[in-house]
């Protein structure tokens, strides 16, 4: 499945949309990430500081 695959695409995604002032909620449905946590662990391995909700 390609699900597995998706990972690094997505999480660059994660951080380019975050670095570009998109709000969090934005980026969950753009990337189809469920869960605000796994956007946070993204920033946070890229030593990005979530600074807004």
């Amino acid at each position: 499945h390609e699900g597995t695959k998706m990972k690094k695409p997505k999480k660059e995604a994660v951080i380019q949309l975050y670095k570009a002032g998109t709000a969090v909620q934005q980026i969950m449905e753009i990337t189809g990430i469920k869960a605000k946590q796994t956007i946070y662990n993204y920033l946070a391995e890229e030593d990005i500081q979530p600074n807004r909700k």
